[in-house]
């Protein structure tokens, strides 16, 4: 009796490894059946991004309503008719612009994840030129953005019938160097997009050693999946079942969405119209505004969006008045930080990374224009003259390999103080200007103007031509495209 129930105990073990492995080879078959069902169905997970790819169904996939996923999705919602004529590249120093003067020029509060259209440089660009309606300018920035990140996003994005006529690509020193900084792979864009696209013949460049590369192949690999496609289509499909229950909620959903971004932006429920005034200014191209009457707001609502952080927002919680009250903001011990080694490893990285992006445009037909952006003296002073020699020399030379243009705001003293939130990111009136001077450079380049009629993807660009350089006139008299304002 005592030698069976040994015996049995013996055997307990071994039929458990046994029960253990067919489980496993069960799971593992069943999960490989799921995949080839949905890899049939609905095709690869790495497909280019579709407006499903940002549905309501789709809130369960990975980095859902961070900074990046609104850009990707305005991108791809502005796309949907059609490129846009015009993609602007760049970080929050085109972001600010971007949301502030045309909060400002629309008399309007602008909801930062929602506003991915530029409309003041659309219309400055049709009063420059012959253009029978306004540009699509669509704002592809994303906060702390690097060259590596702007490559991704064109990798991605740019694809097929999605390439613009025209990108503009602004750039300053961060950009290039950032001593907090881990590696190219580390922000948030890169790791968005690279779900989507690999680094390419980059990729080493942007995982520095063999453990993180190992890990990003990994993670690509994961992501990759077919089943993956189920949060884009899955639970689309159920709510098609129960579209009724569907329709009442999402309408439901919207109503309250959009009473709570109202109440938070403070603005009506009926969008105000553009006010579209006469050239009358020397410098503004869509003319003068009125000055800021009783400004219930300051710019600290801007410099709060342009400096968040979070992994993930929400509509209705950033939001840019249109009224706003100049307060400046002193950010140079960041910036301290940020260039205490004005070359370090990252830097020929970056350079590498914005090299392989004008290559990669210019082989998709698409013409570039290159923007050194303006930042305050005290900004500028904190780099040594010999980076900004090599700097502005390893950008001219990139643009004349590729043919692309390149304007130089970077020291333009047409931008004061009162222009900007805080040493490098520009204001209402700041942005206003910015884009006046954007659509002017544009119109002055022949081949830049010509792009914009051509169809898309259909522009070519001379690898040998020489790179346009529109410098402004350091020894023009400096002239606002608004009424002066103080800095409060």
């Amino acid at each position: 009796m005592a030698e069976s129930q040994g015996k049995t105990e013996q055997m307990q073990p071994w039929l458990a490894l046994r029960l253990t492995k067919a489980r496993v080879s069960l799971a593992l078959a069943g999960f490989v059946a799921i995949n080839l069902a949905v890899l049939t169905w609905l095709g690869p997970a790495n497909a280019p991004l579709r407006a499903s790819s940002f549905s309501d169904s789709n809130c369960t996939s990975p980095m859902y309503g961070t900074w990046t996923w609104w850009m990707a999705r305005g991108f791809v919602q502005n796309s949907l008719n059609g490129a846009p004529d015009i993609a602007l590249m760049g970080s929050s120093q085109v972001n600010s612009p971007s949301w502030a003067a045309d909060a400002r020029w629309l008399h309007k509060s602008v909801d930062c994840l929602e506003h991915r259209k530029i409309v003041y440089l659309g219309e400055a660009l049709k009063n420059l030129s012959p253009l029978a309606k306004p540009c699509t300018v669509v704002n592809c920035a994303v906060q702390g953005g690097m060259a590596s990140d702007y490559y991704m996003i064109e990798r991605t994005l740019f694809q097929d019938n999605h390439r613009p006529k025209l990108t503009i690509i602004c750039l300053s020193p961060r950009d290039f160097i950032d001593n907090k900084l881990p590696s190219a792979s580390s922000t948030e864009p890169f790791r968005f997009f690279a779900r989507f696209m690999d680094a390419g013949k980059l990729t080493e460049l942007a995982y520095p050693n063999l453990q993180e590369r190992l890990f990003a192949r990994l993670d690509t690999a994961l992501s990759r999946m077919p089943v993956r496609r189920l949060s884009d289509f899955g639970l689309a499909g159920i709510k098609q079942i129960s579209s009724q229950i569907s329709s009442l909620s999402e309408n439901s959903h919207s109503s309250s969405q959009a009473a709570k971004v109202a109440a938070a932006a403070n603005v009506d429920e009926v969008a105000a119209q553009p006010t579209v005034f006469s050239n009358g200014s020397s410098m503004a191209v869509l003319g003068p505004l009125p000055a800021k009457q009783n400004a219930p707001h300051t710019t600290i609502a801007l410099a709060k969006a342009i400096s968040n952080r979070q992994l993930q927002v929400k509509l209705g919680e950033w939001v840019v008045p249109p009224d706003m009250q100049n307060i400046f903001v002193d950010n140079s011990v960041e910036y301290k930080i940020r260039y205490s080694n004005p070359n370090p490893p990252s830097y020929a990285i970056q350079q590498s990374f914005f090299r392989e992006l004008l290559s990669d445009l210019q082989k998709r037909g698409c013409s570039v224009l290159v923007v050194e952006m303006p930042t305050l003296p005290s900004n500028r002073a904190l780099l040594p003259q010999k980076f900004w020699s090599d700097y502005q020399q390893s950008l001219s030379s990139a643009c004349e390999k590729t043919g692309a243009s390149l304007v130089d705001f970077s020291a333009d003293a047409d931008f004061q103080k009162s222009d900007y939130v805080d040493t490098v990111h520009l204001n209402d009136f700041g942005g206003l200007k910015f884009f006046s001077k954007l659509a002017k450079a544009v119109v002055a380049d022949k081949r830049l103007a010509q792009s914009l009629t051509a169809q898309p993807g259909l522009a070519s660009r001379d690898p040998g031509a020489q790179a346009s350089r529109l410098l402004p006139n350091p020894g023009a008299q400096a002239s606002r495209l608004l009424p002066k304002q103080e800095v409060y």
